[in-house]
């Protein structure tokens, strides 16, 4: 990996280690938004404030999900800043607080928009999907005397009934359920994580994003992107999400359209059939 960005795996493993001590006694709070946050979140958001501040220089930002500003107060304090971060120090907090695995820690980072660094780790999984401007790899058995890397993988089967193809639980009660369902196999992710954790290790085909989702639940995306033929394409555009554009958001960060991750020869027929286009 880029040597001066060394720090985020140690990061990782001790932001993992807090997450599973914690787990069975987190505390949790709910927010503006009706999602919650656990001490945990903010714990690890802390630990992730100190690795920044004590590992890069002044033109790096943060933006945290539990902590960050508006894109209209980004914009006027990050004009110096070439560096900017995105941290989820929990992603899929509902999942994490239910005592269920299915929850990572993700982080990326962006120089002048364009990402140079993404990581998505899975502690209870101990698997990181990890890639930088230069390599990228899995990280199998992370942080044990059996860590092994290997290739980002992909699922090699054509599109069939077989094939999952990760949605949200709501698209399930929608009336064209059944035709959906008779084309694809549909599971529900717990978290964004997962959706990455499967598709970037050939378990799922694709994973549909609804319009809730947040720069912090995608950015990883951007530069997994590069080295695999899994790409996340706004549904309404076709266009590939591959750098930092703030106007693919609302104000408080949340997507304006869903998106579908998946291989692109694949789009066309999942997004029309996922949307009714």
């Amino acid at each position: 990996m880029l040597k001066k960005y060394n720090w985020v795996f140690n990061f990782l493993e001790e932001a993992g280690n807090i997450a599973i001590q914690n787990q069975n006694s987190a505390l949790a709070n709910n927010k503006e938004d009706k999602s919650i946050v656990t001490n945990t979140d903010l714990e690890i958001s802390s630990l992730f404030e100190k690795y920044v501040k004590n590992n890069t220089d002044t033109d790096h930002y943060v933006i945290d999900e539990e902590t960050c500003e508006t894109i209209e107060i980004f914009k006027e304090i990050t004009t110096d800043k070439d560096y900017v971060w995105s941290l989820d120090p929990i992603d899929g907090t509902k999942a994490y607080y239910q005592g269920m695995d299915e929850w990572g820690i993700m982080v990326s980072l962006f120089y002048k928009n364009n990402p140079i660094l993404a990581t998505c780790y899975m502690p209870t999984k101990k698997t990181i999907i990890y890639a930088d401007d230069k390599n990228s790899f899995i990280l199998e058995n992370a942080f044990t005397k059996e860590e092994s890397k290997t290739p980002f993988k992909e699922n090699k089967h054509d599109l069939n009934k077989d094939s999952i193809v990760m949605t949200p639980f709501s698209l399930h009660y929608k009336n064209d359920f059944n035709i959906v369902s008779g084309k694809y196999t549909l599971l529900t992710p717990y978290s964004a994580a997962h959706n990455f954790y499967l598709c970037y290790t050939g378990k799922a085909h694709a994973a549909f994003f609804s319009g809730n989702m947040k720069l912090w639940d995608m950015a990883i995306s951007a530069l997994f992107s590069k080295y695999s033929q899994i790409k996340l394409f706004n549904t309404k555009t076709g266009l590939e999400f591959n750098f930092l554009d703030l106007n693919l958001f609302e104000n408080n960060w949340t997507l304006k359209t869903p998106c579908l991750l998946c291989k692109e020869k694949d789009f066309e027929e999942i997004n029309k059939i996922i949307t009714n286009k």
